[in-house]
């Protein structure tokens, strides 16, 4: 299993490739954000919300950004949306568990922070110029349909 090698961080071995396991994860997390925090939930929150947990821890050390930039941004649209109540207490656990991670572990976390970090990089990240290409090139094909 390859999980950190030296300063670089190095993706988990899985039995998928990396881009399916951050992918089914991310779904995984989407569906069970609103079980959640819903009141009549089947499923009681104490069960789910350390799945939810676990999922994040997951799909971090899968090092894919798209499942990370994903789950933010279904998050923060969920608690905006549809469930404001929870959403300032939400906002102030993760700054508080990432707050405490970041100065607890400065060294195993960073890795990770410059993995999140890359995915607005469009200077020298030649990846994400690559994929702005790629979606330019579909925006001009679809004006043309």
């Amino acid at each position: 299993m390859n999980f950190l090698q030296g300063k670089s961080i190095s993706r988990l071995d899985s039995f998928w490739d990396v881009g399916r396991w951050g992918e089914i994860l991310s779904y995984t997390f989407i569906l069970l954000l609103p079980q959640a925090f819903k009141k009549d939930s089947r499923e009681p929150a104490y069960l789910v919300r350390p799945l939810l947990f676990t999922l994040i821890v997951y799909i971090v050390l899968s090092g894919s950004r798209a499942p990370i930039l994903v789950i933010t941004l279904t998050t923060a649209f969920y608690f905006m949306f549809y469930n404001q109540k929870y959403l300032v207490r939400t906002i102030v656990i993760i700054s508080f568990a990432a707050t405490f991670l970041h100065f607890t572990f400065p060294d195993k976390i960073k890795p990770y922070e410059d993995r999140v970090v890359s995915i607005f990089n469009v200077q020298d990240e030649h990846s994400n110029i690559a994929r702005l290409k790629m979606w330019e090139e579909a925006a001009i094909f679809a004006k043309k349909i």
